[in-house]
C-alpha cells in the first residue's frame, strides 16, 4: 500500500475510530488541524470511568507523535511508516508512566497493543482495497 494512503489514513483521527477495533471507549477529537489533533478517551473498566487525554503532533509524510495523559498513566509515543516498493510497514515506540500498582508487564502491554493494531490494520487494507486510490 503506498505511504501516502497509509499516512493519511491512519492519522485521519475520527470519533468513531474505536468500533473499528470492537471498542466501547467514547472519543471525542476536539482539535483537528494540518499539524497536531487532540482527542479524548472515556472508557469504563471494572465500574470505573478512566480519561485520557492525547495530543497528536502531525509530522508528514511519515511520522507522528503522541503525548496521553489519563488518570491511570501518561505516554508518548512515536509511529513511524516505512515505504518499501509497494509495501508500507509501521513502527511504534512508547514510553509510559503508570500511575497504579497492578501496571501491566511489557508483555500483556505488547498483546493488548498488537491485538488493537492487527485490527487497525485490517481495516485499512480492506478500505484500501475497496476505494483503491482515494482516501477515507
Amino acid at each position: 500500500m503506498p505511504l501516502p494512503f497509509a499516512y493519511q489514513w491512519l492519522t485521519d483521527y475520527r470519533d468513531d475510530d474505536p468500533k473499528i477495533t470492537g471498542s466501547s471507549a467514547i472519543r471525542k477529537v476536539t482539535e483537528k488541524t494540518p499539524s497536531r489533533v487532540v482527542y479524548t478517551t472515556e472508557m469504563t473498566d471494572g465500574g470505573r470511568t478512566m480519561k485520557t487525554r492525547s495530543v497528536v503532533s502531525l509530522k508528514p509524510p511519515d511520522r507522528w507523535d503522541v503525548d496521553g495523559t489519563s488518570d491511570q498513566r501518561d505516554y508518548t509515543g512515536t509511529y513511524r511508516l516505512v515505504p518499501d516498493g509497494d509495501i508500507t510497514t509501521i513502527t511504534m515506540t512508547f514510553d509510559s508512566i503508570y500511575k497504579m500498582g497492578n501496571a501491566p508487564d511489557k508483555k500483556e502491554r505488547e498483546l493488548v497493543t498488537s491485538s488493537l493494531w492487527d485490527k487497525y490494520i485490517a481495516a485499512l487494507e480492506s478500505e484500501y482495497r475497496q476505494q483503491g486510490s482515494s482516501v477515507h
